[in-house]
């Protein structure tokens, strides 16, 4: 009988745990420990680069996590991280430090376009014992109106815009900004949802095993 897996976020973040859950098995939250404070921006060349770092970077910390610690078994561990930022014409908006910079940011979006990168890790062990690592991101592109000012002011009110890239987030009032979305919608709230489905099925089904639901404990 082939072995179950234990599904592993990397991350504590709500949305992506909302997301994870439409596919409708259960999965463990191990938070990465990773700086991201401790990578300056200068040393990628452009956002999405840097996202693709930070998502390997928390799945590697996650995956050391597992190995030094006895509570999960490391040979049927899959663990998922991904890392979402956003960039303006080439500056990175990570997550405002306060309400003054989120203001800031979206002042810096209004009346323009910008990217939404969100890249993916998956490692996992396979029968060898050895990890195996699968890489992929998404990129979409979202049109913001011109912000008034007392729109904008309403939405800092909600304080929903401190805990995400860009300091905003598409399932609150921020979706009165957006004029219009080129690309993939779960992939800006913070987890390509249809990605990760497909990577997991083509990663089980390389093990032998099709329906791939079937093998997550």
């Amino acid at each position: 009988m082939a072995p179950k897996y234990k599904i592993v976020l990397a991350s504590q973040s709500p949305r992506r745990r909302d997301l994870l859950n439409l596919l409708g098995v259960p999965f463990l939250v191990i938070p990465s420990r990773f700086d991201e404070d401790s990578v300056p921006i200068k040393n990628f060349k452009n956002g999405l680069d840097r996202a693709i770092f930070f998502a390997r970077s928390k799945a590697l910390d996650v995956k050391a996590q597992i190995e030094n610690d006895s509570f999960i078994d490391a040979r049927k561990s899959l663990i998922i991280s991904c890392d979402t930022l956003v960039e303006c014409y080439g500056d990175i908006l990570e997550k405002p430090r306060d309400i003054n910079d989120a203001k800031k940011m979206l002042k810096s979006l209004s009346d323009k376009r910008h990217h939404v990168h969100s890249a993916v890790t998956i490692v996992y062990k396979v029968e060898s014992g050895l990890w195996e690592e699968c890489h992929f991101h998404s990129t979409s592109t979202v049109f913001f109106h011109p912000i008034s000012d007392v729109l904008l002011d309403k939405y800092l009110q909600t304080k929903d815009s401190l805990d995400k890239a860009g300091a905003y987030g598409l399932q609150g009032l921020a979706q009165c900004f957006v004029k219009e979305i080129q690309g993939n919608y779960s992939s800006i709230i913070g987890l390509p949802i249809d990605l990760v489905e497909r990577h997991l099925a083509n990663i089980f089904k390389e093990m032998g095993m099709e329906k791939w639901w079937e093998y997550v404990e």
